[in-house]
């Protein structure tokens, strides 16, 4: 039995050219699937190495995901602590603007006391105002920091503004407590 190609070859249908033509087209497919073949199924240190080249992308890539969170807690957490200050001094302004009570333009006695640590200051205030602010019926607020302004409050007040600002606050003795220190004496 002869194969096709002799029997087309025999007939005149095909040349010699046309055979010689058709079996390379025929070797180079063979060799193309083949080398498909190859580089479909790398060897196993490849493979292993790409596996764990894509780990450590998705380590980097979390890695990276878990420093961004981080990064925008942290902002939304100080923009959280900023936004809580200035409540809480508008509320000490506020504080302080409705219910604080200017010192008196001509004073009658120099009111003492110690402020931030070891720092004496004077205040001119009425002899009611001095006995008040002895007693702990009253209570010295400072609306500035950078400024060395006083204003004087109702123990009401003044507790709400050490509740909220208590920085704001210098001064506010307990009910019944002598006052020991320096408000009750006169230089």
């Amino acid at each position: 039995m002869e194969d096709l190609r002799s029997q087309l070859l025999k007939a005149g249908l095909v040349s010699e050219d046309q055979i010689k033509k058709a079996d390379k087209t025929r070797g180079k497919q063979r060799k193309q699937k083949k080398s498909k073949q190859a580089r479909a199924a790398p060897d196993p240190e490849q493979a292993r190495r790409q596996q764990e080249l894509d780990e450590a992308r998705a380590r980097d890539r979390e890695a990276q995901r878990q420093r961004h969170q981080a990064r925008e807690r942290q902002r939304l957490e100080k923009e959280t602590r900023e936004r809580a200050a200035r409540e809480r001094a508008e509320q000490a302004r506020g504080i302080i603007s409705s219910h604080g009570v200017a010192l008196p333009d001509t004073p009658e006695v120099s009111y003492n006391f110690q402020e931030s640590g070891s720092q004496v200051r004077s205040i001119g205030v009425t002899r009611v105002q001095q006995q008040r602010l002895s007693q702990g019926d009253m209570g010295i607020a400072r609306p500035h920091a950078n400024l060395e302004q006083y204003v004087l409050l109702e123990r009401k007040p003044a507790l709400d503004l050490q509740a909220v600002h208590p920085e704001k606050l210098v001064l506010l003795h307990e009910p019944g407590e002598e006052d020991d220190e320096f408000g009750g004496l006169m230089w």
